[in-house]
């Protein structure tokens, strides 16, 4: 599992069990929640709006110290929302040791403008934050999928993206800690790094297509319906995604040319080709004609539609930025395209997946 590496290679001082963590969630989520771990939560904004605070309204997250505190996030938009915010309340209601935690559910800006009521008049009536910009879910790496992080008694941040019985064994895992008042946690400061200047991508293709150039702009988000062959990996590295089907001559004779170069780059560069034809007449292609790359199939042409692709084959080259470095006919990639992407992004931090909420859209 993606999300488990992570948690092990990088964030090793979360000792997070796999059985604990939430496999639904969107594994960039996890990673963006995970730079957290063994910090404070970012600074709140000034103007932040709680609701059912039943004291005076905290300010900073260090009005929590001392306790184990639970973020939940939630929306009032959807029933998986609705259902967080039940259940992690719930929950920590009935836990042996409820007054030694905090919950603080954190409503999303999706359909804000319904949150208070929701929550004045629910029977269960935990301390809330409303996000009407989205810049608190931008800092703790919360999007759509109702998340958490978990909050030890000295203020660190020690565990993300838990299903509940794993926020339970986590909160009875933190309560045996005591709370140590000369621990300082440092707060957490998400620093965007900027891409090197010194990266030179390939220079684009003035043959890109029948379809919208995308050099130089964001991939369509990836989508295929089913994989005819084992999926290949796809986070952090150069991606070539092919748009092709087994009746078009031109997608037949590139389909060397790209074994070949699959070969060359092996575990440097993933491709994968995206056929809109039947599972059953594609597997009985590739029976005949070896494709040694990723085959995948999407009747709904998602991606496709989404660069207004009408005309095939049509190959992407994309940077581990989620950038097209390269468009056009496979037939016109060569190996020096794909490494002159390589080496630049070797140059090139890879992008944190950060600020998913726009802040001047209407979320209500």
């Amino acid at each position: 599992m993606i999300t488990t590496l992570l948690f092990i290679a990088t964030f090793c001082i979360s000792q997070t069990p796999e059985s604990w963590q939430d496999p639904r969630l969107d594994s960039d989520d996890v990673e963006a929640m995970a730079e957290l771990i063994s910090f404070s939560p970012p600074i709140l904004p000034s103007n932040v709006v709680w609701v059912n605070t039943d004291k005076e309204t905290p300010k900073t997250w260090d009005a929590f110290l001392g306790k184990v505190v639970v973020v939940q996030s939630w929306t009032n938009a959807t029933p998986a929302g609705r259902q967080a915010f039940s259940t992690i309340t719930k929950m920590i209601t009935k836990l042996d040791q409820n007054e030694e935690v905090i919950l603080v559910t954190l409503h999303t800006p999706e359909k804000i403008n319904t949150a208070h009521t929701f929550v004045t008049k629910s029977k269960l009536r935990p301390q809330t934050i409303l996000d009407t910009s989205g810049k608190i879910c931008n800092s703790l790496g919360f999007y759509k999928d109702p998340t958490n992080i978990i909050i030890d008694r000295n203020g660190a941040v020690q565990h993300v993206g838990l299903r509940p019985s794993g926020v339970q064994k986590a909160i009875k895992k933190l309560l045996e800690t005591p709370f140590d008042s000369d621990k300082k946690t440092k707060p957490f400061v998400f620093i965007d790094k900027k891409t090197s200047s010194s990266a030179t991508y390939p220079a684009h293709s003035s043959s890109f297509g029948r379809a919208t150039n995308m050099q130089g702009k964001p991939a369509p988000k990836f989508f295929v319906q089913e994989w005819i062959t084992p999926e290949p990996p796809k986070s952090n590295r150069v991606r070539v995604v092919e748009f092709w089907a087994t009746w078009c001559p031109p997608c037949r004779k590139s389909i060397p040319h790209l074994n070949e170069l699959t070969e060359h780059f092996k575990n440097k560069v993933s491709f994968i080709g995206v056929s809109a034809e039947t599972q059953q007449k594609v597997n009985a292609f590739i029976a005949k004609m070896p494709m040694e790359y990723g085959v995948a199939i999407d009747a709904t042409k998602q991606m496709q539609t989404a660069i207004s692709c009408s005309a095939i084959p049509l190959a992407l080259v994309i940077g581990h930025d989620n950038i097209v470095r390269w468009q056009g006919n496979p037939s016109k990639l060569t190996k020096q395209i794909i490494q002159q992407t390589i080496d630049a992004d070797k140059q090139s931090p890879v992008p944190k997946k950060r600020g998913k909420w726009d802040l001047l859209s209407n979320n209500g």
